[in-house]
């Protein structure tokens, strides 16, 4: 899965979004992209976007990780 980052995963529209259900849409959808592997899954996440520092890592990939 490509770009696991903060404000792209969940998106900053979602994230700025008041609606509650914004969010967990989009970790509806990380789950099902994560479960379809089949033998490896592999997330990337950048350092730097667009020559600025990224988020760091979603929270979905941490909170997959407990």
């Amino acid at each position: 899965m490509l770009a696991c980052e903060e404000r792209r995963l969940p998106s900053s529209h979602a994230i700025e979004n008041t609606a509650p259900l914004a969010i967990e849409e989009e970790r509806r959808l990380f789950y099902v992209a994560t479960t379809r592997a089949k033998d490896r899954l592999v997330l990337t996440i950048a350092q730097e976007l667009f020559g600025s520092p990224a988020a760091g890592p979603s929270r979905f990939v941490a909170e997959a990780a407990l």
